[in-house]
Formats: structure tokens, sequence, C-alpha cells
């Protein structure tokens, strides 16, 4: 199979799960996408599952958002609380008052969450054999996701894309860490985050 009918056997995947579930799918033909009000790459949100498809990683992109949608489809743990924990950290950084201790099991769970998110498409890069994908550099950019969350705690703001500074990648482990690595606020990557 060549790299292209790989990939549209894969978008044919996730758009049949898309009708099952009742679910809208976008591949838009943008670098970027606004959610919230800001600037991403793609997203899901029960509803709909949208990738700004003008760009060069468009395909990891579109898969990570997928194994949301899986998440949601099969009731992962954490599903039920991330909308709740994502405003309450959104609203944290536009300035709402809340307790430190509350931002931190937010983001925590958020943390687990994409974790589990970042597991999955991995295993979805090899059920589609999407050997193509540099998977080292996939996970390099995850942790860079990942570990910018407690950036965002420090500075009350998120850091502006990690996943796109060459320099913050680097730096990153190309293994994924144990759950309490990631947990841990005052974890040695985020010096990185200058």
């Amino acid at each position: 199979m060549t790299k292209n009918q790989k990939i549209s056997t894969f978008i044919s995947s996730v758009v049949n799960k898309c009708i099952k579930h009742n679910i809208g799918f976008h591949l838009v033909p943008m670098p970027y996408v606004m959610a919230d009000g800001l600037k991403c790459s793609g997203y899901f949100d029960e509803k709909e599952l949208v990738v700004a498809a003008n760009k060069k990683d468009w395909l990891d992109v579109l898969v990570h958002e997928s194994c949301h949608l899986d998440q949601f489809i099969q009731k992962y743990k954490l599903w039920s609380v991330a909308d709740s924990d994502l405003t309450t950290f959104d609203e944290w950084l536009n300035g709402k008052k809340t307790s430190t201790a509350k931002i931190v099991e937010c983001v925590k769970r958020i943390i687990e969450l994409e974790l589990d998110c970042e597991k999955r498409a991995i295993k979805k890069f090899k059920k589609f054999d999407f050997t193509f994908i540099n998977v080292d550099s996939y996970i390099k950019q995850a942790n860079s996701y990942l570990f910018g969350y407690w950036v965002a705690v420090k500075n009350r703001k998120w850091y502006p894309m990690p996943y796109n500074n060459p320099s913050i990648v680097k730096a990153m482990p190309k293994t994924f860490l144990s759950t309490k690595e990631y947990f841990n606020p005052d974890v040695s990557f985020i010096k990185y985050y200058v």
C-alpha cells in the first residue's frame, strides 16, 4: 500500500467513526484553526473534530485528535472531567481566582488525559503502518506539549506552541515517562521554555 493509500484508509476510518457517532469532521485548508479564541493545530470537542490541514504535521494532529475521539467513544476515565478541567484552567489563565491546589489537580488530570492520547497515537501510527512518521520526533514534540502545562501554570499564560520550537523539542526525551514524572511541576525540562 502506498503512503497516500494508507492516509486515505486512515481518514476513511476517522470519517466513518465520526458519522457513526454524529460528530462533525473538518480538515480546514489553513495553517491553524481557532479553539476558544486561541490558534491551534486542531481539536476535538464531542461535537466536531477539526484539523488545520495546511501544515506539515497535519496528519500527526489528525491522529492525535482521533485518539481524543476514541477516548470520548470509549468513555475513558478522565474524559468526563476533561472539559471542566480545561475550562477551570483556561478561566484561571484569564484571571479568575482559583486556588493553586485546584489548578494543580486540574493540570495533573489534563496531563494524564493527554499522555493517554499520545500513547494511543503511537499505537495508531503502527496500526496504519505510518512508517513515514518519525515516532521519536513525535514523542519529543508530545513531551514538549505535556511539560508546557507546567510552564503555563508557572507563568499563568500559555507558552506559544512549544512543539514547534526546535530548541525545546531537542531537549525533550524521546520516550514517554512515568505519569509521576509528568506530575512534577518542578520537572527540570521546563527550564528550556525561556
